[in-house]
């Protein structure tokens, strides 16, 4: 099941400034992209730096080294409509934390960390690594494909994945923690393959669809508190009378 979002075409148009001198830039100490910014490539190098974005429009992302990204506002999106792209891309020691803002790009792959807290995320391609962390409990996020290899946390926020490959087999599986209810899988009821859906902790809505039932089996499914606690009255209700 797929969820394309109307309004985040209406807030790029809303809020994309005028195009002018897009250019790139190498951040190797720590510093900040502000409304009114404009590049086609950012790159954050050199343990220790951090790049907060409060604002303004990047087209594509490279982390590497020990440093860290934290996006607060503004866009990740094609800069240019000649560009190629546009993409995020986590090098293994680096660290990705999305709280706001839109993104709207290709690819999205993390070798290392990332947290997603909330913002509008469209991508066509997620790929996650062997030894890669990924921590997701709010924004909306819709994949048309995911590739993870990774270990997948997620307890909140809405959640869509059209086409799925989770690594299930060798050294590095992935592994993929979901916190919420409602959970059910249907092995034959996707588009491709098997589907999975439910509620996350915060009541929104998740989808991994294409899983089989190999796939299927690399996820961790935990009921959020109140279900254990109904689970926990039950049992006590069916002690009581027998």
């Amino acid at each position: 099941m797929k969820m394309k979002f109307a309004k985040l075409l209406t807030l790029l148009i809303i809020i994309t400034p005028a195009i002018c001198h897009a250019t790139t830039i190498t951040f190797t100490s720590s510093g900040i992209i502000q409304n009114g910014e404009v590049y086609n490539y950012v790159y954050v190098e050199n343990d220790g730096t951090v790049v907060d974005m409060t604002g303004g429009q990047i087209g594509n992302l490279l982390t590497s080294y020990i440093s860290t990204f934290n996006l607060h506002g503004g866009q990740i999106t094609k800069v240019e409509p000649t560009d190629t792209g546009p993409s995020i891309n986590i090098g293994p020691l680096g660290t990705i934390n999305i709280l706001n803002g839109i993104v709207d790009i290709g690819d999205f792959v993390l070798e290392g960390t990332g947290y997603i807290s909330g913002g509008d995320i469209n991508s066509y391609h997620l790929k996650t690594y062997p030894g890669s962390a990924v921590n997701i409990s709010g924004g909306i996020l819709d994949f048309d494909m995911a590739d993870i290899h990774g270990d997948l946390t997620i307890s909140g926020g809405a959640f869509y994945v059209d086409n799925s490959y989770i690594d299930y087999s060798g050294p590095d599986m992935a592994t993929i923690n979901i916190y919420g209810y409602g959970f059910n899988y249907d092995p034959t009821g996707g588009t491709y393959e098997g589907i999975l859906t439910g509620y996350l902790q915060d009541g929104e809505p998740f989808t991994f669809d294409g899983l089989n039932e190999s796939e299927y089996s690399r996820f961790n499914l935990v009921p959020e508190p109140a279900t254990l606690l109904l689970f926990a009255l039950g049992g006590l209700i069916l002690r009581k009378r027998s």
